[in-house]
């Protein structure tokens, strides 16, 4: 059973529990590069299976900062709209918990998506995002392209 797994630059850390005998947990850990799981069928499937728990992890605004270049869900309170209608591309900008111009975290819609995302949440509603966080001008941001990316 995995219990613990992080990322150290280009490797992972995978900590498996390997079962518990008179009380005392026995644990096996290994890093795993993406090359070394191309050679390793026993790495490979290590990676494929924390997949999931990678996705899966959870954050809020403020703590997606510490968190650019990986996929999570961050979740928090819409504090403001923003539609940059003369910008390329026109975005739609949702800020969570702290409104613009002094944003924390935003989640990005092209003009080219809302349709595949559909409603968005209100002000004051609570609203999770799933995707990728980068950074757009010091700020952390997921840009959302379908609705599965938004739970509210």
């Amino acid at each position: 059973m995995l219990k613990y797994l992080t990322r150290f630059g280009h490797r992972w850390l995978a900590v498996v529990g390997l079962g518990d005998q008179g009380g005392i947990s026995a644990l096996a850990g290994v890093y795993i590069t993406a090359k070394t799981a191309m050679r390793s069928p026993l790495s490979a499937a290590i990676l494929l299976l924390c997949a999931p728990v990678i996705h899966s992890q959870t954050l809020t605004a403020a703590q997606a900062r510490e968190h650019e270049g990986q996929n999570a869900t961050v979740c928090g309170i819409v504090a403001s709209e923003r539609q940059a209608s003369a910008s390329k591309g026109k975005p739609t900008y949702l800020n969570l918990d702290v409104a613009w111009p002094n944003q924390i975290f935003a989640v990005v819609i092209w003009e080219e998506d809302r349709q595949k995302v559909g409603a968005l949440p209100r002000l004051d509603a609570h609203m999770c995002a799933k995707g990728l966080i980068s950074y757009y001008h010091g700020v952390p941001e997921i840009i959302v392209r379908s609705s599965g990316q938004i739970t509210q």
